[in-house]
Protein backbone atom coordinates (compact mmCIF):
# COMPACT_ATOMS: atom_id res chain seq x y z
CA UNK A 1 0.00 0.00 0.00
CA UNK A 2 2.78 2.45 0.92
CA UNK A 3 4.62 1.57 -2.28
CA UNK A 4 1.58 2.44 -4.43
CA UNK A 5 1.06 5.75 -2.66
CA UNK A 6 4.76 6.57 -3.02
CA UNK A 7 4.71 5.61 -6.72
CA UNK A 8 1.60 7.74 -7.34
CA UNK A 9 3.16 10.73 -5.57
CA UNK A 10 6.40 10.28 -7.48
CA UNK A 11 4.52 10.15 -10.81
CA UNK A 12 2.55 13.29 -9.95
CA UNK A 13 5.75 15.09 -8.94
CA UNK A 14 7.53 14.05 -12.14
CA UNK A 15 4.56 15.17 -14.25
CA UNK A 16 4.43 18.56 -12.54
CA UNK A 17 8.19 18.98 -12.93
CA UNK A 18 8.12 18.08 -16.65
CA UNK A 19 5.24 20.53 -17.27
CA UNK A 20 7.16 23.28 -15.51
CA UNK A 21 10.27 22.52 -17.56
CA UNK A 22 8.36 22.54 -20.86
CA UNK A 23 6.82 25.94 -19.99
CA UNK A 24 10.28 27.29 -19.15
CA UNK A 25 11.74 25.81 -22.34
CA UNK A 26 9.30 27.87 -24.42
CA UNK A 27 10.77 31.05 -22.90
CA UNK A 28 14.31 29.90 -22.05
CA UNK A 29 16.35 30.94 -25.08
CA UNK A 30 15.59 34.51 -26.17
CA UNK A 31 16.17 35.23 -29.86
CA UNK A 32 17.06 38.85 -29.29
CA UNK A 33 19.69 40.49 -27.15
CA UNK A 34 18.96 43.96 -25.74
CA UNK A 35 21.28 45.59 -28.30
CA UNK A 36 19.25 44.05 -31.17
CA UNK A 37 16.02 45.80 -30.09
CA UNK A 38 15.42 48.85 -32.29
CA UNK A 39 12.35 50.17 -30.46
CA UNK A 40 11.72 49.23 -26.82
CA UNK A 41 8.17 50.21 -25.87
CA UNK A 42 8.07 47.95 -22.79
CA UNK A 43 9.25 50.49 -20.18
CA UNK A 44 7.10 53.30 -21.57
CA UNK A 45 3.73 54.45 -20.27
CA UNK A 46 0.52 53.86 -22.21
CA UNK A 47 0.45 57.58 -22.95
CA UNK A 48 3.65 57.21 -24.97
CA UNK A 49 2.94 53.75 -26.42
CA UNK A 50 -0.40 54.81 -27.93
CA UNK A 51 0.93 57.42 -30.40
CA UNK A 52 3.99 55.32 -31.25
CA UNK A 53 1.97 52.22 -32.15
CA UNK A 54 -0.59 54.37 -33.97
CA UNK A 55 2.21 55.78 -36.14
CA UNK A 56 3.46 52.24 -36.79
CA UNK A 57 -0.01 51.25 -38.02
CA UNK A 58 -0.28 54.34 -40.23
CA UNK A 59 3.20 53.99 -41.78
CA UNK A 60 3.97 50.26 -41.55
CA UNK A 61 6.62 50.17 -44.27
CA UNK A 62 8.79 52.65 -42.36
CA UNK A 63 9.05 50.13 -39.50
CA UNK A 64 9.41 46.90 -41.49
CA UNK A 65 12.36 44.82 -40.32
CA UNK A 66 12.71 46.66 -37.01
CA UNK A 67 12.84 44.63 -33.80
CA UNK A 68 10.30 45.88 -31.24
CA UNK A 69 9.56 44.95 -27.64
CA UNK A 70 6.19 45.78 -26.09
CA UNK A 71 4.60 44.94 -22.73
CA UNK A 72 0.86 44.70 -22.32
CA UNK A 73 -1.96 42.18 -22.30
CA UNK A 74 -2.93 39.36 -24.63
CA UNK A 75 -5.84 39.86 -26.95
CA UNK A 76 -6.98 37.41 -29.58
CA UNK A 77 -9.85 37.33 -31.98
CA UNK A 78 -11.23 34.97 -34.55
CA UNK A 79 -11.95 35.90 -38.18
CA UNK A 80 -13.38 32.82 -39.85
CA UNK A 81 -10.70 30.17 -39.39
CA UNK A 82 -7.91 32.66 -38.63
CA UNK A 83 -6.96 33.54 -35.07
CA UNK A 84 -5.17 36.86 -34.66
CA UNK A 85 -3.15 37.54 -31.52
CA UNK A 86 -2.00 40.92 -30.24
CA UNK A 87 -0.26 42.56 -27.34
CA UNK A 88 -2.49 45.49 -26.37
CA UNK A 89 -1.79 48.39 -24.04
CA UNK A 90 -4.89 50.02 -22.52
CA UNK A 91 -4.72 53.74 -21.90
CA UNK A 92 -5.22 55.36 -18.51
CA UNK A 93 -8.91 56.12 -19.09
CA UNK A 94 -9.57 52.58 -20.39
CA UNK A 95 -11.40 53.99 -23.38
CA UNK A 96 -8.83 53.15 -26.02
CA UNK A 97 -6.30 50.42 -26.58
CA UNK A 98 -3.46 50.25 -29.00
CA UNK A 99 -1.21 47.32 -29.61
CA UNK A 100 0.67 45.21 -32.08
CA UNK A 101 -0.47 41.98 -33.70
CA UNK A 102 2.01 39.12 -33.46
CA UNK A 103 2.33 35.73 -35.12
CA UNK A 104 2.44 33.11 -32.40
CA UNK A 105 4.41 30.15 -33.71
CA UNK A 106 3.24 26.58 -33.29
CA UNK A 107 -0.07 24.87 -33.75
CA UNK A 108 -2.86 25.77 -31.34
CA UNK A 109 -6.56 24.99 -31.24
CA UNK A 110 -8.73 28.02 -30.53
CA UNK A 111 -9.79 28.64 -27.78
CA UNK A 112 -8.49 25.61 -25.87
CA UNK A 113 -4.77 26.30 -26.29
CA UNK A 114 -4.91 30.05 -25.72
CA UNK A 115 -4.36 31.86 -22.43
CA UNK A 116 -7.25 34.08 -21.38
CA UNK A 117 -7.69 37.49 -22.93
CA UNK A 118 -5.98 39.96 -20.63
CA UNK A 119 -3.02 37.75 -19.62
CA UNK A 120 0.07 39.90 -19.09
CA UNK A 121 2.92 39.43 -21.54
CA UNK A 122 5.99 41.01 -23.07
CA UNK A 123 6.55 40.34 -26.76
CA UNK A 124 9.74 40.96 -28.73
CA UNK A 125 9.81 40.41 -32.47
CA UNK A 126 10.65 41.64 -35.94
CA UNK A 127 8.05 43.77 -37.70
CA UNK A 128 6.76 42.52 -41.02
CA UNK A 129 4.22 44.12 -43.39
CA UNK A 130 1.43 42.23 -45.10
CA UNK A 131 -1.52 43.18 -47.28
CA UNK A 132 -5.04 41.93 -46.66
CA UNK A 133 -8.05 43.11 -48.67
CA UNK A 134 -5.99 45.94 -50.21
CA UNK A 135 -4.91 47.32 -46.81
CA UNK A 136 -1.36 47.26 -45.46
CA UNK A 137 -0.86 45.89 -41.96
CA UNK A 138 2.10 45.19 -39.73
CA UNK A 139 2.68 42.35 -37.30
CA UNK A 140 5.55 40.91 -35.29
CA UNK A 141 7.15 37.65 -36.41
CA UNK A 142 9.91 35.48 -34.91
CA UNK A 143 8.61 36.47 -31.48
CA UNK A 144 9.83 35.87 -27.97
CA UNK A 145 7.00 35.82 -25.44
CA UNK A 146 7.46 36.21 -21.70
CA UNK A 147 4.22 35.59 -19.82
CA UNK A 148 3.32 37.49 -16.68
CA UNK A 149 1.03 36.35 -13.90
CA UNK A 150 -1.52 39.16 -14.03
CA UNK A 151 -4.81 38.84 -15.93
CA UNK A 152 -6.54 42.14 -16.65
CA UNK A 153 -10.26 42.28 -17.40
CA UNK A 154 -10.09 43.97 -20.83
CA UNK A 155 -13.75 43.60 -21.75
CA UNK A 156 -16.92 43.49 -19.73
CA UNK A 157 -18.68 41.05 -22.06
CA UNK A 158 -17.31 37.92 -23.73
CA UNK A 159 -16.22 38.27 -27.32
CA UNK A 160 -17.61 35.96 -30.03
CA UNK A 161 -15.68 32.71 -29.90
CA UNK A 162 -14.54 33.15 -26.29
CA UNK A 163 -15.34 30.25 -23.98
CA UNK A 164 -18.16 30.75 -21.49
CA UNK A 165 -16.91 31.82 -18.05
CA UNK A 166 -16.81 29.16 -15.36
CA UNK A 167 -19.41 29.63 -12.66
Amino acid sequence: MKTRVFAALLCALLLAFSLALSEQAEQAEPRYTPDQIDLDLAPLSATVVYPQTFEMMMYPHEYEGKVVRIRGYLDHFLDGETVYTACVVPDVTACCMQGIEFVWEGERAYPDDYPPVGKALTVTGRLECYTLNDFDYIHMVDVDIVWGEEVLQLYSAPLPGDPAPAL
